[in-house]
């Protein structure tokens, strides 16, 4: 009885040794499933990795469908004066508001990690329900509420609520997982191009949408199946240690005034240099990928061509998150950040905007280089946070805050973008990049915007270099302190 005693009581005393601000799943973290590796990790890997595919990969083609709404005489849409701009916002507000409405759900999950699994149900069945109704749509304004604003609301909820548990899965290969599963983005954006090209072309949109919303809501529902939290709730009530938990349960979840505020001290200034920096890097990254295939019908190419440039511009998209996440656990993500921006604003400015007029497969090289070097931004995120939070639950509300703003610079730059393209977009001459082009205030923008981030983005990384020599996270050091006393408040 000593000895059972005695094991409690050394128990109880690793449990003890948590701070307030912990989660439950942070004081028993020792007794779960291994960290970066095992059956389970690896389960939850694939299938964040599927659901990153599926639900990035549909909103990030809608420039097959932008084209097929515009151009294609099958096209349900009504001629409308105002139908243009609409069906731009959609291509943005998927992907914005699938971004932006991240800090609202962040933060819910952060005061109650247990409705994560009801959110992920609930934001698959309002994606599929907003992809099947849209197919009945027959206005620019319906496609905006459908897929849209109900696409990207559910997607948001579905989305989030699967990637939060990856800090629970992995730790020490964090930047190999987030690299990993980001590279779904660029194989979702390979395939869902070609699947809508040619189902547009066999059946119009009304059944190339139906077979789109099952192809998108079978994998997916089978993918939540598999994502869990590592420490599962009922097993933390249900353990042997059930006394110390509790105790442990009371303070773990930190109320509203307490989360704000431990984040509040962290949100220092050069962290906001870096949130600037996203969201102004965030108004361009899109903007290709939305308008090259509107690009090659002005130059009196087919749509498959367009679909081509798209399909490669995301198999880019996946070497570059890959191998910016596997880098970015060895290497400053901020030097990585810097040049995979500086590299996009050359590819942008000198293939897309000088030579692209020469011929076709510059758009191809382009294609190919942007999606390689841009494309490794968002795989850097959790590398990045943990220069400025120390704390897990944090971190992924902080995630969430990079994930708002970039989805609001991504409005921003669609409706940037509309006013930059010329709309008479018929004569193919005109449709070229420099000097004179309809498209060459679109290109200087782009441009411009990547090179400014990685001016901008120079500066983290000098500050952060310079750092290095003393200490490189204000929060595991001077502001460590705050961190840790501002649970006490």
């Amino acid at each position: 009885m000593w000895h059972s005693a005695e094991r409690h009581q050394s128990k109880s005393s690793k449990l003890n040794g948590t701070k307030a601000g912990d989660t439950l799943e942070t004081a028993v973290a020792n007794h779960g499933p291994p960290v970066d590796k095992g059956k389970c990790a690896v389960q939850y890997l694939m299938a964040m990795f599927t659901i990153e595919t599926i639900v990035w990969g549909f909103a990030t083609s809608f420039g097959v469908l932008f084209n097929f709404y515009q151009h294609d005489p099958r096209s349900p849409i009504k001629p409308d004066p105002h139908a243009k701009l609409i069906l731009t916002l959609v291509g943005t507000i998927n992907t914005g508001t699938i971004a932006g409405a991240a800090p609202l759900f962040s933060f819910w999950m952060a005061k109650k990690p247990g409705i994560r699994r009801r959110l992920m149900f609930s934001g698959l069945l309002t994606c599929t329900l907003s992809l099947f109704l849209s197919a009945y749509s027959t206005s620019a304004f319906h496609i905006l509420l459908t897929q849209g604003i109900g696409y990207g609301i559910g997607g948001c909820a579905l989305y989030y609520s699967a990637l939060s548990h990856l800090p629970e899965w992995f730790d020490l290969r964090q930047g190999f997982a987030n690299g990993f599963v980001f590279t779904g983005t660029g194989l979702g954006g390979l395939i869902f191009p070609l699947i809508l090209n040619s189902l547009l072309g066999k059946y119009g949109a009304k059944l190339a949408l139906q077979i789109t919303t099952v192809l998108f809501a079978i994998p997916i529902f089978l993918a939540v199946l598999f994502i869990r939290p590592r420490i599962p709730h009922c097993r933390q009530r249900q353990d042997s240690l059930t006394q110390s938990v509790s105790s442990c349960e009371k303070q773990a979840v930190p109320s509203s005034e307490n989360l704000f505020h431990n984040f509040y001290q962290c949100l220092t200034g050069i962290f906001c240099t870096y949130i600037l920096l996203n969201t102004v890097q965030s108004t361009a990254f899109y903007l290709p990928g939305l308008y090259l295939p509107t690009y090659i019908h002005c130059l009196g190419r087919r749509s498959v061509a367009g679909s081509a440039l798209l399909a490669i511009l995301n198999s880019g998209t996946i070497f570059a998150q890959l191998a910016a996440g596997a880098l970015s656990d060895h290497y400053s993500p901020f030097l990585i950040g810097l040049t995979a921006n500086l590299l996009g604003a050359a590819s942008v400015l000198i293939l897309w905007g000088a030579l692209s007029h020469s011929g076709i497969v510059w758009l191809f090289v382009f294609a190919a280089v942007y999606g390689s070097t841009a494309g490794a931004w968002t795989s850097l995120y959790f590398r990045v946070l943990k220069h400025f939070v120390s704390d897990r639950e944090l971190l992924f509300s902080a995630y969430g805050i990079l994930s708002m703003t970039r989805g609001i610079g991504n409005i921003l730059g669609g409706l940037i973008s509309s006013a930059l393209v010329s709309s008479n977009l018929v004569d193919p001459h005109q449709c070229s990049g420099f000097p004179k082009g309809s498209f060459s205030g679109l290109i200087w923008f782009i441009g411009i915007v990547f090179l400014s981030s990685g001016l901008l983005g120079s500066f983290l990384w000098l500050h952060f270099r310079k750092a290095s020599k003393g200490t490189q996270d204000p929060c595991k050091n001077e502001n460590r302190e705050m961190c840790d006393n501002s649970s006490k408040f």
